[in-house]
């Protein structure tokens, strides 16, 4: 089974792109949308836990982040 797999802008925290798995699950409209909107109803703004804030933090590095997180648990 793939995973989920998406990138988003630094600055927007838009979605600028979702794999296949990913758009089966939540539509074509993601695109764009920013993420916490997509994934998080329960949130205004970037969640504190997001993998973002180290990548603005530290810069020029590499970041993977693995979540054991199924579809039907990210819409809080």
């Amino acid at each position: 089974m793939a995973g989920f797999a998406y990138v988003t802008d630094l600055d927007t925290n838009e979605i600028l792109f979702a794999n296949k798995e990913m758009l089966k699950v939540f539509g074509n409209s993601i695109i764009d949308k920013k993420c916490y909107e997509v994934f998080r109803t329960d949130c205004e703004k970037r969640c504190d836990f997001c993998p973002v804030n180290t990548l603005i933090e530290k810069q020029n590095i590499i970041m993977f982040w693995e979540d054991d997180i199924s579809a039907s648990k990210l819409l809080i």
